[in-house]
């Protein structure tokens, strides 16, 4: 499991994926902690101090939960070959619409920034800038 800064970031300014969990939570007692709910896993953080101080929280879906989120009623070898096209960057006659202002891939991304860069792209039309998520239609 990615559990990387990058990786968290990348989460955390995913809003349309973060919409789909909701956690229970508990008190903390540092200032950053990983959470398990179930088969969730979260970032939760603290920032400000004292009365200002504000609880974030992110989630951080495993890979076979970015694949649920575009699978639908394909085959797993047919979301693998469209996931490896999206990142061959070449212009496929069956996934045309991929290959195009795609993630930047480099020995250091973990096949969960990939999947969820697939996602954002696939779903919500969004790439990944290095800070933000960036939509491609405007």
């Amino acid at each position: 499991m990615d559990t990387s800064e990058t990786y968290i970031k990348m989460c955390e300014k995913s809003e349309e994926i973060q919409g789909q969990r909701v956690a229970a939570w508990h008190m903390m007692e540092a200032n950053q902690v990983y959470f398990y709910d179930g088969d969730d896993v979260w970032f939760a953080y603290t920032v400000g101090e004292g009365l200002e101080q504000k609880l974030n929280k992110v989630w951080i879906p495993r890979q076979d939960q970015l694949q649920e989120m575009v699978k639908g009623e394909k085959h797993m070898h047919l979301l693998a070959y469209e996931f490896a096209s999206y990142f061959h960057g070449t212009v496929d006659p069956l996934y045309a619409y991929l290959g195009m202002d795609n993630f930047t891939v480099d020995a250091d991304n973990s096949m969960e920034q990939m999947w969820l860069a697939f996602v954002m792209k696939k779903k919500y039309n969004k790439i990944w800038d290095g800070n933000s998520w960036i939509n491609t239609t405007e």
